[in-house]
């Protein structure tokens, strides 16, 4: 009996010895779940598990229909059901039976546990372009200089931001510089366009120049403004700064307390919106 005694704390004490010596990897067993919902298109969400606290070792969900989400419409009782895609690797809701709509609530519901509140937003209202005036500056075989100058109506809120994307028909790239209000407005890196705070917009006048790469002749510039709620904003702007480099493997962290809307004890995330008016620029 004294033997058994003797061996079981010694077995003890060597288990504890190993243990010390193993690093702990901390998990974390939540799921981290986006959708950017956008008026009058389909909806579709990524979501996985974070991995661990800071969300740097994330890794996919291993049974993701075990995910029951919806998007639920102002006050109704259907809710409309997020299907996994396995293919797309993302839930989504047929664009035939729902699609988000300006000024309407939704609410984001299978991400909470108990007690805790649904996330929710308001899908902006369409906002329209004053004035835009395409100024072609200068020109090369390949490259197109344009001074653009937009004007959007004041607002009686406090903060608006917009996600601006010219297009043009044929064209292999576009980059932006700012003129003025570089401080309000900043390039996306991971996705075309530019996001603007627009209430640090001096005179109410966005103003970019815009580096056109094509070889064909062109007229017009097609500019989609986008009203975003202010999670929109900060998410897209959070992971424009965090892209990989041309030189450097960069691991995303997927939990910023900056950038994420959506924090509870089940799921971290990001539910944003934005809708779009198109609006198109003569060139000059």
């Amino acid at each position: 009996m004294i033997k058994n005694r003797i061996y079981i704390l010694s077995l003890i004490a060597l288990l504890a010895g190993c243990v010390s010596d193993v690093p702990l990897q901390i998990e974390d067993q939540r799921v981290f779940a986006v959708c950017e919902l956008k008026a009058y298109e389909q909806v579709s969400v990524y979501a996985n598990n974070t991995g661990n606290t800071t969300g740097e070792l994330p890794y996919q969900l291993q049974n993701p229909e075990d995910l029951k989400m919806s998007i639920i419409e102002g006050t109704k009782d259907n809710p409309n059901d997020l299907i996994y895609d396995y293919d797309a690797r993302l839930y989504g809701i047929d664009k035939v039976k729902f699609v988000p709509k300006p000024g309407l609530s939704y609410r984001w519901t299978g991400l909470t546990n108990l007690n805790e509140p649904d996330p929710q937003l308001v899908m902006p209202q369409p906002v329209a372009i004053d004035s835009a005036k395409a100024t072609l500056v200068s020109e090369s075989a390949d490259n197109k200089i344009i001074e653009l100058v937009i004007k959007v109506p004041k607002f009686l809120r406090d903060e608006t931001f917009f996600h601006i994307d010219p297009k043009v028909v044929g064209s292999t790239a576009i980059s932006a510089k700012f003129i003025d209000n570089v401080g309000a407005c900043k390039t996306l890196l991971h996705r075309s366009g530019f996001l603007v705070d627009y209430s640090r917009v001096k005179n109410g006048e966005i103003m970019v120049t815009l580096e056109v790469t094509t070889q064909k002749p062109f007229q017009e510039i097609l500019i989609e403004l986008n009203n975003t709620t202010s999670s929109y904003y900060y998410y897209n702007k959070y992971k424009s700064d965090n892209v990989a480099s041309t030189n450097t493997a960069y691991v995303i962290p997927t939990i910023s307390g900056d950038a994420l809307n959506i924090f509870n004890s089940k799921t971290v995330g990001c539910f944003s919106a934005a809708t779009s008016t198109i609006f198109v620029a003569k060139v000059q």
